[in-house]
């Protein structure tokens, strides 16, 4: 588990993390930063947004979202993304766009929320487990791995079903999430995500192990890192099993309270994980060039065997994201953390966003 962490970049920015390792990577290389009042539309209400100036470009970034000024004057601004956000922001249309690009990932259909029955009927179609989530979800809200029987599946989608108004079936797909920071067409970082779990002792139960994690997340006090969350989703996923909370873990077994890798949810981000095979991160680099306009991103990629060469059957992409939080590559739980926001700064420096070099 990591240890030692800078916290001036937390302090001040515990509202903002992302946003707060950039100022700080700013600042250490004399870049001009300052917080300024700005709304992307009309409609919103202007916030305070980090301000980056470089010669006369403005980039102004808020909540892993950025945006460049797009002219000497510095009044007109667009997404560093430009475009592709009309794709990243739904996973329908990104699995649409790397499937026609020949990019593999999971089998799936989008159905309205209205569409319970039709979306059931093909649940079984699939014969096999399958992963439900929000077409436009974030953070792993309302998305459900490994679901095996037609209730369970029924009581899944409604619920998504209350909170979103289309929802992906897909089969569901196993291994390790890598995720990827690609910044332009190169590969910044990469991080595997590993679900919320704890690692057995031998001597106490799976609930003790819980309670230290979570007291050890609480002591570090980083916005990045979270409590792993007990509820019926945790249960379910130790009765597969073949555990429950009360079980004492031999040691060196690992028990896996969620299916889902997102860090809000208590997944661990292990930093340039060992043995990982080079050419998933070719692998990501086609992703991303599959979707104009994208310059900036974190690519995650479901992986069977990571210390294997991928193969167009052993690895399926599950997301491109157009606003990557970069504070979870300084502040990981193992492994070595990697200075994202420091290359970010370096390649704003060097005039190249807007273009995938």
């Amino acid at each position: 588990m990591g240890e030692a962490f800078d916290h001036s970049m937390v302090e001040g920015w515990r509202d903002d993390i992302n946003s707060g390792c950039l100022f700080n990577a700013a600042l250490a290389r004399g870049v001009s930063v300052g917080r300024v009042s700005f709304s992307p539309r009309r409609s919103q209400t202007p916030q305070r947004w980090l301000c980056i100036r470089i010669g006369w470009r403005r980039y102004l970034c808020r909540k892993a979202v950025i945006y460049a000024s797009t002219g000497p004057f510095g009044w007109r601004m667009r997404h560093i993304n430009r475009k592709a956000p009309s794709i990243t922001g739904s996973k329908e249309r990104t699995s649409s766009t790397l499937r026609a690009a020949g990019i593999p990932v999971p089998e799936g259909r989008v159905f309205a929320g209205s569409e319970i029955e039709a979306a059931v009927e093909y649940f079984r179609s699939l014969g096999r487990e399958a992963c439900l989530k929000p077409d436009r979800g974030e953070a792993g809200d309302c998305a459900v791995p490994r679901i095996g029987d037609p209730e369970h599946f029924r009581s899944a989608f409604a619920h998504a079903a209350e909170r979103h108004d289309w929802i992906i079936v897909e089969e569901n797909v196993s291994g390790a999430v890598i995720r990827y920071m690609v910044i332009g067409t190169r590969v910044a970082a990469v991080r595997l995500d590993r679900p919320a779990s704890v690692l057995g002792d031998g001597v106490r139960t799976i609930a003790e192990l819980v309670d230290e994690r979570n007291a050890e997340t609480r002591a570090a006090n980083l916005p990045t890192w979270a409590e792993i969350v007990i509820d019926e989703e945790s249960d379910r996923m130790l009765a597969l099993a073949g555990l429950a909370m009360s079980t004492r873990l031999p040691a060196g077994q690992r028990a896996f309270l969620r299916a889902t890798s997102n860090v809000p949810t208590g997944a661990d981000g292990i930093g340039n994980p060992q043995g990982l095979h080079p050419s998933y991160a070719d692998a990501a680099l086609r992703a991303v060039a599959a979707v104009p306009d994208l310059v900036l991103t974190a690519v995650d990629v479901m992986v069977a065997d990571y210390r294997q060469p991928a193969t167009p059957t052993n690895h399926w992409f599950l997301d491109l994201n157009s606003a990557p939080g970069i504070a979870n590559f300084h502040f990981i739980r193992e492994g070595e953390p990697t200075d994202v926001a420091g290359q970010i700064i370096d390649w704003l420096l060097a005039g190249t966003p807007g273009r995938k070099s």
